[in-house]
């Protein structure tokens, strides 16, 4: 198998030859990341490479990042010398970022206008990529809450419109759905290098309580108590848990039972995904010998031994490497997509009126 080559581009420089390399890209994670090593008997010249440069990086002309660099590590021992590159997508300011826009705050605005909105002074394109028009629909009322963030707000939004928000190999924001293209068959004894199941109960409940506002008190003038406040409610069972475990969620919005439960559903799915992750490590980058595994796609898994028949898992995240040990290879992290359908949320109540928010 031939050696891909990575190459760091900085300003008008194309760094490549790296002997150990990092780079990761999640659908739970708005932002790709990558670390890139050098190792040299000799000095090693890091020409322009400075913190907060500008850069993008490429696995055999194919992009994978498109951002910044974050962080620049020279090691000098007495027998070698080692430069360490560390940066992340250009999505990465809106995770770090205070969102700040005009008055803070939006009347019957798309999820996709806003994030336009607070994108734009940092350069960052919007992705649309959700064909359900309901998540279009715009929000009555949005306002950016005292020292949030531009993640904090937007993933505030997606929520309630019930989709993802991760990042693209360019760098812009996109909105989408749990993928449902399905790219390869994996199969333990074939073209799998290494599998670790993990089966866990740690963030399991038997049953997932989900309180939530009453329409009691909604509009300035009527009262309530601190019962009625949390009067909504419901309860919601995951049986796979035996033993008495219950949480319970508070809701940030008006919500009703129907729309409690709603959540409490999701919420039980979404740990049930997250508790028994499966980790494939493949030889090589990509799947077909000319595609890059890339996260939100779907794979076939089979390994026999673990009861697993042509388990049909999604993609959460990628991590390309090349390392001394394992040389070139890829590490899928894999769950149930079923944990990522979210529900969209209702919307909070409100209009002029701060009083309640």
């Amino acid at each position: 198998m031939d050696r891909p080559i990575v190459e760091l581009y900085v300003g008008q420089l194309i760094y490549s030859g790296w002997t150990d390399v990092r780079i990761t890209r999640s659908i739970e994670d708005m932002s790709g990341s990558f670390n890139l090593q050098l190792t040299s008997k000799t000095d090693v010249n890091d020409g322009d490479i400075k913190a907060g440069a500008e850069c993008y990086v490429e696995i055999n002309s194919n992009r994978v990042i498109t951002g910044y660099i974050d962080d620049v590590v020279i090691d000098i021992s007495d027998t070698e010398h080692t430069i360490t590159v560390v940066g992340r997508d250009k999505t990465a300011d809106l995770i770090d970022c205070a969102a700040i826009h005009a008055s803070g705050r939006w009347r019957n605005a798309s999820l996709q206008k806003i994030a336009e909105d607070l994108c734009k002074p940092f350069g960052i394109g919007v992705i649309w990529d959700v064909n359900d028009s309901k998540a279009s629909e715009p929000f009555r009322w949005m306002q950016i809450e005292p020292s949030e963030t531009v993640f904090e707000i937007l993933a505030r939004a997606a929520r309630q419109r019930g989709i993802l928000m991760t990042s693209d190999v360019y760098g812009n924001l996109v909105f989408t759905g749990a993928g449902e293209k399905n790219i390869a068959i994996l199969t333990l004894g074939d073209n799998i290098k290494n599998l670790n199941i993990t089966r866990s109960w740690r963030d399991r409940f038997s049953l997932y309580r989900v309180l939530g506002d009453s329409a009691g008190g909604a509009i300035w003038g009527e009262t309530q108590t601190a019962v009625q406040s949390t009067a909504v409610y419901a309860n919601v069972a995951d049986e796979s848990i035996t033993r008495y475990r219950p949480t319970i969620i508070m809701s940030d919005d008006n919500i009703n039972k129907k729309n409690a439960a709603v959540r409490g559903d999701w919420e039980r799915r979404r740990a049930a995904a997250h508790s028994q992750p499966v980790s494939v490590t493949v030889q090589g980058w990509l799947y077909d010998d000319i595609n890059l595994w890339l996260p939100n796609h779907q794979v076939f898994l089979t390994a026999e031994i673990y009861d697993l028949f042509a388990e049909e898992l999604l993609i959460v995240e990628a991590e390309f490497g090349i390392g001394n040990d394992d040389g070139i290879t890829t590490t899928l992290l894999l769950m149930p997509r079923d944990g990522f359908l979210a529900p969209a949320e209702p919307e909070k109540r409100g209009g002029n009126s701060t009083i309640w928010r």
